[in-house]
């Protein structure tokens, strides 16, 4: 419908361009029309080649910026893959690899539809760099002979919430496909406090 709109729009400049030639300039027919073309040719290129470098309309994102959101968050999902290949504890190191399988659809699911650059952001932002902090913590905790009890306690609830982490994203991951955003941003948000209270 926009572009329809537009294209009447370059047409209706293009009309009033052939009328100052040709009536109020006194250009020949021929002339006024070549012009008028050129003006409408002109602005489909111009107008259009500007459109081309934001990935979504109405933002201020260029399609190499938007690439590069995908990029850093392919790439955070790729060093908590690493880390999560060097904890011993094989449930937790498979949770991991299964909640990086899910991030990596749901930026997959990103690429095909940009118009969630806002989530995106979201996920690269906050979600991303939790995770990672969170598998971070159990590698450099687990590694340890000897835990005291504050440590266990901590290992068992950073368990726990990789553990909730990994059902949410997944079952998260098809309403994103659907659109759903809305319980999308609830589960994420309930997630978030849990984290919170149990000070992970």
């Amino acid at each position: 419908m926009k572009k329809i709109v537009m294209e009447i729009t370059y047409g209706l400049c293009a009309g009033m361009v052939f009328l100052i030639f040709y009536l109020f300039l006194d250009i020949s027919l021929i002339f006024s029309i070549i012009i008028a073309l050129l003006v409408y040719i002109g602005m489909n290129l111009l107008f259009t080649s500007g459109r081309k470098t934001l990935i979504v309309e109405n933002t201020n994102l260029t399609i190499e910026e938007f690439k590069k959101i995908i990029k850093d968050g392919k790439e955070k999902i790729e060093k908590i893959k690493g880390i999560g290949r060097e904890i011993k504890n094989k449930d937790v190191s498979i949770s991991i690899e299964k909640i990086c399988k899910v991030m990596d659809a749901i930026f997959d699911n990103f690429e095909k539809n940009p118009n969630d650059i806002k989530l995106a952001r979201k996920f690269l932002d906050y979600y991303l760099d939790t995770v990672k902090r969170i598998v971070e913590l159990y590698y450099e905790l687990s590694g340890k002979e000897v835990y005291t009890d504050k440590e266990r306690e901590i290992l068992e609830k950073a368990q726990g919430i990789l553990n909730q982490i990994e059902t949410i994203f997944q079952k998260q991951l098809g309403k994103l496909q659907e659109g759903d955003y809305l319980d999308l941003e609830t589960e994420l948000e309930v997630l978030e406090t849990t984290m919170k209270m149990e000070g992970i």
